[in-house]
Protein backbone atom coordinates (compact mmCIF):
# COMPACT_ATOMS: atom_id res chain seq x y z
CA UNK A 1 0.00 0.00 0.00
CA UNK A 2 1.12 3.56 -0.89
CA UNK A 3 1.97 5.75 1.52
CA UNK A 4 0.26 8.76 -0.38
CA UNK A 5 -3.40 8.81 -0.66
CA UNK A 6 -3.86 11.98 -2.33
CA UNK A 7 -7.39 12.45 -0.19
CA UNK A 8 -4.76 15.88 1.81
CA UNK A 9 -4.00 17.36 -1.64
CA UNK A 10 -7.04 20.29 -1.11
CA UNK A 11 -5.77 21.04 1.90
CA UNK A 12 -7.77 18.92 4.39
CA UNK A 13 -7.00 15.73 6.77
CA UNK A 14 -8.48 13.32 8.34
CA UNK A 15 -8.76 12.97 12.59
CA UNK A 16 -8.54 10.22 14.12
CA UNK A 17 -12.28 10.44 14.74
CA UNK A 18 -12.61 10.21 11.29
CA UNK A 19 -13.57 14.02 10.62
CA UNK A 20 -12.23 16.07 7.93
CA UNK A 21 -10.80 19.33 8.73
CA UNK A 22 -8.13 21.74 7.57
CA UNK A 23 -4.88 21.27 7.32
CA UNK A 24 -4.74 24.64 8.98
CA UNK A 25 -6.63 24.07 12.08
CA UNK A 26 -6.06 24.02 16.06
CA UNK A 27 -6.20 20.38 15.94
CA UNK A 28 -3.99 19.66 13.23
CA UNK A 29 -1.57 21.94 14.55
CA UNK A 30 -1.36 20.58 17.88
CA UNK A 31 -0.34 17.28 16.44
CA UNK A 32 2.03 18.77 14.46
CA UNK A 33 3.82 20.50 17.20
CA UNK A 34 3.75 17.19 19.64
CA UNK A 35 5.67 15.45 16.42
CA UNK A 36 7.94 18.26 15.99
CA UNK A 37 9.11 18.31 19.83
CA UNK A 38 9.52 14.62 19.43
CA UNK A 39 11.96 15.23 16.53
CA UNK A 40 13.86 17.37 18.34
CA UNK A 41 14.25 15.19 21.33
CA UNK A 42 15.23 12.20 19.05
CA UNK A 43 18.18 14.59 17.30
CA UNK A 44 19.11 15.08 21.51
CA UNK A 45 19.02 11.53 22.20
CA UNK A 46 21.07 10.62 19.16
CA UNK A 47 24.12 13.54 20.37
CA UNK A 48 23.58 12.02 24.02
CA UNK A 49 26.03 9.98 25.58
CA UNK A 50 24.62 9.56 28.72
CA UNK A 51 22.78 6.45 28.89
CA UNK A 52 20.15 7.44 31.87
CA UNK A 53 18.97 10.81 30.04
CA UNK A 54 19.32 8.88 26.30
CA UNK A 55 16.42 6.43 28.12
CA UNK A 56 14.87 9.44 29.80
CA UNK A 57 14.48 11.28 26.42
CA UNK A 58 13.47 8.27 25.17
CA UNK A 59 10.69 7.81 27.59
CA UNK A 60 9.45 11.37 26.90
CA UNK A 61 9.01 10.72 23.21
CA UNK A 62 6.87 7.62 23.90
CA UNK A 63 5.21 9.14 26.71
CA UNK A 64 4.30 12.48 24.21
CA UNK A 65 2.68 9.94 21.64
CA UNK A 66 0.06 9.26 24.59
CA UNK A 67 -0.46 12.54 24.85
CA UNK A 68 -0.65 13.03 21.19
CA UNK A 69 -3.30 10.49 20.83
CA UNK A 70 -5.06 11.69 24.09
CA UNK A 71 -5.34 15.10 22.61
CA UNK A 72 -6.72 13.96 19.25
CA UNK A 73 -9.15 11.60 20.89
CA UNK A 74 -10.02 13.43 23.50
CA UNK A 75 -8.99 11.04 25.79
CA UNK A 76 -6.78 10.57 29.30
CA UNK A 77 -4.24 7.99 29.83
CA UNK A 78 -2.05 10.62 31.34
CA UNK A 79 -2.21 10.43 34.92
CA UNK A 80 -0.84 13.09 38.37
CA UNK A 81 2.04 10.18 38.35
CA UNK A 82 3.13 10.81 35.13
CA UNK A 83 3.46 15.05 36.03
CA UNK A 84 4.70 13.43 39.50
CA UNK A 85 7.30 11.77 37.82
CA UNK A 86 8.81 14.53 36.17
CA UNK A 87 8.57 16.43 38.81
CA UNK A 88 10.78 14.15 40.75
CA UNK A 89 13.51 13.77 37.82
CA UNK A 90 13.68 17.55 38.45
CA UNK A 91 14.29 17.52 41.96
CA UNK A 92 16.81 15.15 41.05
CA UNK A 93 18.92 16.77 38.63
CA UNK A 94 18.12 19.86 40.64
CA UNK A 95 20.19 18.93 43.97
CA UNK A 96 23.08 17.50 41.59
CA UNK A 97 23.97 21.87 40.12
CA UNK A 98 24.41 24.55 42.26
CA UNK A 99 21.75 27.35 42.43
CA UNK A 100 21.13 28.96 39.03
CA UNK A 101 22.10 33.09 39.24
CA UNK A 102 22.01 33.77 35.35
CA UNK A 103 20.44 33.63 32.26
CA UNK A 104 21.57 30.90 29.67
CA UNK A 105 22.48 31.40 26.30
CA UNK A 106 21.65 28.16 24.38
CA UNK A 107 24.67 26.81 22.74
CA UNK A 108 27.05 25.27 25.00
CA UNK A 109 27.25 21.70 22.89
CA UNK A 110 24.97 20.19 20.56
CA UNK A 111 22.90 18.11 22.83
CA UNK A 112 22.03 21.28 24.89
CA UNK A 113 21.40 23.03 22.28
CA UNK A 114 19.09 20.82 20.54
CA UNK A 115 17.20 20.59 24.58
CA UNK A 116 17.24 24.47 24.52
CA UNK A 117 15.26 24.23 20.73
CA UNK A 118 13.27 20.87 22.06
CA UNK A 119 12.12 22.92 25.40
CA UNK A 120 10.86 26.49 23.59
CA UNK A 121 8.96 24.03 20.97
CA UNK A 122 7.52 22.11 24.65
CA UNK A 123 6.57 26.02 25.51
CA UNK A 124 4.59 26.32 22.03
CA UNK A 125 2.98 23.33 22.35
CA UNK A 126 2.01 23.77 25.58
CA UNK A 127 0.43 27.75 24.65
CA UNK A 128 -1.32 25.74 21.05
CA UNK A 129 -2.83 23.04 23.46
CA UNK A 130 -4.27 25.72 25.73
CA UNK A 131 -5.46 27.39 22.73
CA UNK A 132 -7.21 24.02 21.43
CA UNK A 133 -8.64 23.41 24.58
CA UNK A 134 -9.96 26.64 25.16
CA UNK A 135 -11.75 26.48 20.94
CA UNK A 136 -12.99 23.26 22.10
CA UNK A 137 -15.00 24.36 25.35
CA UNK A 138 -16.10 27.14 23.60
CA UNK A 139 -17.48 24.95 21.31
CA UNK A 140 -19.20 22.72 23.83
CA UNK A 141 -16.50 19.99 23.88
CA UNK A 142 -15.42 18.22 27.22
CA UNK A 143 -12.17 19.96 28.05
CA UNK A 144 -8.67 17.74 27.82
CA UNK A 145 -7.06 16.23 31.01
CA UNK A 146 -5.53 19.18 32.81
CA UNK A 147 -2.59 16.12 33.17
CA UNK A 148 -2.04 17.24 29.46
CA UNK A 149 -1.05 20.62 30.04
CA UNK A 150 0.48 19.91 33.18
CA UNK A 151 2.44 17.33 31.60
CA UNK A 152 3.50 19.88 29.16
CA UNK A 153 4.22 22.98 31.73
CA UNK A 154 6.71 20.78 33.62
CA UNK A 155 8.57 18.64 30.73
CA UNK A 156 9.52 22.04 29.45
CA UNK A 157 11.09 22.44 33.18
CA UNK A 158 12.62 19.59 33.02
CA UNK A 159 14.16 20.18 29.09
CA UNK A 160 15.91 22.89 30.86
CA UNK A 161 16.78 21.31 33.80
CA UNK A 162 18.46 18.68 31.31
CA UNK A 163 19.93 21.54 29.35
CA UNK A 164 22.00 22.78 32.52
CA UNK A 165 23.10 18.98 32.93
CA UNK A 166 24.29 18.27 29.81
CA UNK A 167 26.05 21.39 29.20
CA UNK A 168 28.31 21.28 31.90
CA UNK A 169 28.95 24.58 32.26
CA UNK A 170 29.83 25.49 28.19
CA UNK A 171 26.67 27.81 27.56
CA UNK A 172 27.73 31.50 28.16
CA UNK A 173 25.63 32.99 31.09
CA UNK A 174 24.46 36.56 31.63
CA UNK A 175 24.41 37.62 35.01
CA UNK A 176 21.17 40.57 35.90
Amino acid sequence: MPIYTRTGDSGTTSTVTGKRVSKSSLEIEVGGCIDELSAFLGLARVGQTDEVIKLQLLDIQKSLLVVGSDVAAGTSRLSDADVKQIEQTIDQYSQMMPPLREFVIPGGNHVSAMLHIARTVCRRTERIIVQFNEMRMAESQPPLSPCVIQFLNRLSDLLFVLVRVTDNGASSKITT
